[in-house]
């Protein structure tokens, strides 16, 4: 008996600690919930959703997370009702992210919500693609049950239209967004934000997939928006498509029936990629495109998601052909950065970015020499000349023993005295803004690496000047200001497994939903140490719409005038289309127009990326260095045209995080690009509400201006003329 009632009591103290001790902060008081990224997925280093849910009123919450350095940071949310949405910088795997409510004196109160970034944050090397409804298989690309391997792709599922995110930052990271036929309740029931959140991150360089099949018709009738995106014209009834316009597209081994199809009629700016047949021998465009600002919308007019498409056991081949770039080239997406040199610390392209901006030419550097000249002195000081001075002329040995410590002392204070009383900073600063002339729409990206001479907090903000072109209605660009630092060898640093408490949190600043400028209060400095900081924004110009350039007939060579129609000089300009090049005057003033292209003689884009020389015997390109630190300007050459220079073949350096800067992409379209350099920055860096001085600032401002070609233009090439000649002998 007494053994029976033993065990009851330590059955009942057992459920009653582990239910105490067990239980998180918020889940025992059940007031507060909340989520992170899309479906619990987050990209390290970039920025992400935080959604908090629950009873949130009163004097506000703190976040409290680490940033890629393993520094903590806190953000201040305002109640604002029963849900709170903001953004917050991701860290490295396994960094907690805590909620707590405001205390007394503005300090931390008690914790009401908490959560570790393990499993739901993604490598910087892997692709990550989201989903409306339907992953279409995804996430089984590049798995085996044999080998036990997982898939090559991280796909975040989202079946809920309030799961979304309302801004385009909320997207940050995304390679790619897929909505299909069965995702007409998710589309069609986003809010205006939401919708416009997708546009607005597709504009700015992302990828929209969209496969109709079956339900296509009802999927556009049921989402607006993506039917004014795709720009369709017009949706035809239901068709059996013949597959074997398919079966030729991917060299299929196994074949297929026919399938349900949604007959899309697009828009002339639309590109038909794939075209077939119906089982009543009509065309349909089975696989289309169509720029979008600075990205790419790709339709199906199958179903992904539906038999027989959905059984076909070589889908998984139709989607890695239909979707270009889903899947890392070459070696980029090998895990644990197995292309890393093993003389550098880094496997990517932003590693050696990274490097070259942490070189300050201002910042004085002691030589060995003068430092050596200094321990010798010091020697000197306090070895003979003490030992003639106390010893021989004062005759007072026991005097050495104030002596000695008095000169040390007096000698630090003059090296400290020499090398510290001034304080340095300054600051290294590399921007590129994209503006798509067609309809004025732009992004910007500034890398800014800020160094301190001595410890300190600093307040440090991005903030636009709007100097290459006007913005539209006179508004100030908003730049999201945050830490930019990757844990791991991908960005030439160590995998940060916990905080780094040698330095104190620092607040980051930003208003609910990510709507305004956001800026960094009370960043710590070690004591001539730097930081790394990026702002990112977009922008709608208020540019007049261009003259389209002409297009020579049977030829990629281009004619006609070239106009400048920017507010600024563009110094070392170059213009691109396809695979040429023009090298435009030293300075292409602001508005100036060069009257005919024919001029300027075309040369091969890829052989001036890789400094090819060619001679009457042999042609040699200039093998790239990895390990350069001191020319930004030719970095910069590969960072924005990273694909068009050879990819890692030629780099020999993955290209994962900047990956978004490389616009090798669009010189296939009908597209010219106009490329160059301003004088001015476009970005400020202001120092506690300070913009710092110029002198203490280096900078490179990169522009880059998308015109429009004309399909073909009627003027003879002339024989002989600047332009006759081929590509490869331009090159020359």
């Amino acid at each position: 008996m007494m053994r029976r009632r033993g065990c009851g009591w330590i059955v009942f103290w057992t459920v009653v600690l582990s239910g105490w001790f067990g239980a998180s902060p918020g889940s025992a008081a059940g007031e507060v919930t909340g989520s992170v990224g899309l479906a619990s997925m987050v990209r390290s280093g970039r920025w992400a959703t935080l959604r908090l849910t629950g009873t949130v009123a009163g004097e506000g919450l703190w976040v409290e997370s680490l940033d890629g350095d393993g520094v903590r940071y806190r953000h201040l949310l305002e109640p604002t009702g029963e849900e709170i949405t903001t953004m917050i910088p991701m860290g490295a795997v396994g960094a907690p992210v805590e909620v707590y409510r405001v205390g007394a004196g503005g300090g931390r109160g008690e914790r009401v919500w908490e959560t570790r970034l393990l499993e739901g944050v993604v490598p910087s090397d892997r692709p990550w693609v989201v989903t409306l409804g339907e992953s279409l298989g995804l996430e089984q690309i590049g798995s085996s049950s044999l080998l036990r391997t997982t898939g090559t792709l991280a796909v975040s599922r989202l079946e809920d239209p309030r799961e979304l995110p309302a801004h385009w930052l909320g997207y940050d990271g995304v390679d790619w967004v897929v909505v299909s036929g069965q995702s007409r309740e998710i589309a069609g029931g986003l809010e205006p934000q939401q919708q416009r959140a997708i546009l607005e991150w597709v504009r700015a360089g992302g990828k929209l997939f969209v496969s109709l099949g079956a339900e296509g018709s009802g999927l556009l009738s049921g989402a607006p928006w993506l039917a004014a995106a795709l720009g369709a014209e017009g949706v035809g009834d239901q068709v059996l498509a013949q597959p074997a316009a398919i079966e030729s597209f991917i060299l299929a081994r196994t074949p297929i029936e026919e399938f349900a199809a949604t007959n899309l009629r697009m828009d002339a700016a639309s590109r038909v990629l794939l075209s077939g047949k119906t089982t009543r021998q009509g065309e349909i465009a089975l696989l289309a495109a169509r720029s979008l600002g600075f990205g790419q919308i790709v339709v199906f007019a199958g179903g992904l998601a539906e038999a027989p498409l959905a059984l076909w056991k070589q889908r998984e081949d139709l989607l890695v052909k239909m979707l270009p770039g889903l899947l890392p080239r070459g070696g980029e997406g090998r895990k644990g950065g197995a292309n890393l040199r093993g003389d550098l610390r880094y496997g990517d392209l932003a590693g050696q970015m990274r490097g070259t901006l942490d070189q300050f030419s201002t910042i004085g550097q002691v030589p060995f020499s003068a430092v050596a000249a200094l321990v010798l002195g010091l020697i000197a000081l306090i070895g003979p000349m003490d030992y003639w001075l106390i010893n021989r002329w004062l005759g007072r040995p026991l005097g050495g023993w104030i002596t000695f410590p008095l000169m040390v002392l007096v000698f630090s204070a003059g090296v400290l005295w020499w090398r510290g009383s001034i304080e340095e900073t300054a600051a290294r600063q590399v921007t590129v803004v994209d503006i798509d002339s067609a309809t004025g729409f732009g992004r910007g990206f500034a890398w800014t690496q800020v160094y301190s001479g001595q410890a300190r907090k600093m307040d440090l903000r991005l903030r636009g000047t709007s100097g290459v072109a006007p913005v539209a209605g006179g508004a100030a660009e908003a730049v999201h200001c945050g830490p930019w630092g990757y844990p791991g060898v991908h960005f030439g640093g160590l995998e940060i497994a916990g905080e780094d408490f040698r330095l104190p949190a620092y607040r980051l600043v930003m208003p609910a939903g990510g709507n305004g400028a956001s800026e960094l209060a009370e960043v710590p400095f070690a004591p001539r140490s730097s930081r790394s900081i990026a702002g990112i924004w977009q922008l709608q110009t208020a540019l007049e719409p261009p003259i389209p350039l002409a297009r020579r007939t049977g030829s990629d060579l281009l004619t006609g005038a070239l106009k400048n129609p920017l507010a600024v000089d563009l110094l070392d300009g170059w213009l691109l289309y396809r695979g040429l090049i023009y090298t435009l005057p030293t300075r292409f003033r602001g508005g100036e127009t060069i009257a005919n292209l024919d001029s300027i003689q075309a040369k091969n884009f890829r052989w001036k990326l890789n400094r090819r020389l060619t001679s009457e015997k042999d042609a040699q390109s200039q093998p790239w260095n990895p390990g350069e630190k001191n020319d930004l300007s030719r970095l910069m050459e590969i960072v924005l045209f990273y694909q068009a220079a050879g990819g890692e073949k030629y780099v020999t350096l993955g290209n994962t995080i900047l990956g978004s800067l490389d616009l090798s992409a669009l010189l296939t379209e009908e597209r010219a690009i106009l490329v160059g350099r301003c004088e001015q920055p476009e970005v400020e860096l202001h120092i506690d509400g300070q913009s710092l001085a110029a002198s203490a600032v280096t900078h490179q401002t990169y522009v880059r201006l998308l015109l429009p070609v004309a399909p073909r233009s009627d003027a003879p090439v002339p024989a002989g003329g600047p332009n006759s000649s081929t590509p490869a002998e331009n090159g020359r």
